[in-house]
């Protein structure tokens, strides 16, 4: 539910209001981290919150989710990515959608794969880095969904010139599949934008689960640092 929501709110937004200018790509920057922020908070007592297969991997590198249940929310997240995908169609025909592709990134060729493959390693990092700092570690808060929303805002803000933002696999993956399947007519396949993509999300998460900084051994149902009101490890 989380992952279609989410999909629904961030690329909704890019669908609505483009990300050509400062003003636009602000709001789109917020619409992400402000979902991320309250489904976060909404989900997390049920299932930890976890909307980034890409966090969900380096969660399962760094001892703090099982690779069973880290394999069975991966499903869960592509799928509700692809359902997001396909509510948002209903919502954006064509022609009043302003990405021509559900919010699907692309590469700006002022920058170029190599700038967008960097940038969205770094921008990833960050985001592990800033869950396992906050939702991970025993010394953070309760209220970790704050500064895991703001990483992704922040996140946007840098990367939606360069490349759309995506640092995050599977909310690229449901817009990139469903836009692919219903043909409209300025619509521009970008497969290999989107393996650049899923390769600087996967770099990043193995290089910081398998780095993971300063984590309790204890299991994530046992972990001090969580929502207030949450059972379970809370991430993104």
């Amino acid at each position: 539910m989380a992952m279609t929501l989410f999909v629904i709110i961030g690329c909704g937004t890019a669908c609505g209001n483009g990300a050509f200018d400062a003003s636009s790509r602000y709001m789109v920057a917020s619409a992400f981290g402000m979902g991320i922020l309250v489904l976060a908070y909404a989900t997390g007592h049920h299932s930890g919150g976890q909307i980034n297969c890409a966090v969900t991997l380096s969660l399962v590198l760094g001892g703090q989710v099982p690779w069973f249940q880290g394999l069975a929310n991966f499903i869960a997240q592509m799928l509700g990515s692809v359902l997001g995908a396909i509510i948002l169609t209903w919502i954006f025909p064509c022609e009043m959608d302003m990405t021509n592709s559900l919010g699907t990134n692309v590469v700006n060729p002022a920058f170029g794969y190599g700038a967008a493959f960097s940038g969205e390693v770094a921008m990833t990092f960050l985001l592990c880095y800033v869950v396992w700092e906050t939702a991970v570690t025993a010394r953070c808060g309760q209220a970790a969904c704050i500064p895991i929303g703001f990483a992704v805002f922040l996140a946007h803000v840098v990367l939606l010139p360069i490349d759309g933002c995506s640092i995050n696999p599977t909310r690229s993956f449901g817009p990139a599949v469903i836009s692919s399947m219903r043909g409209c007519p300025k619509y521009k396949p970008r497969h290999a934008c989107n393996s650049c993509f899923d390769l600087s999300h996967l770099h990043a998460a193995v290089i910081f689960g398998s780095c993971s900084l300063d984590h309790s051994s204890a299991p994530p149902w046992q972990l001090p640092c969580r929502f207030a009101c949450a059972r379970e490890l809370t991430s993104i």
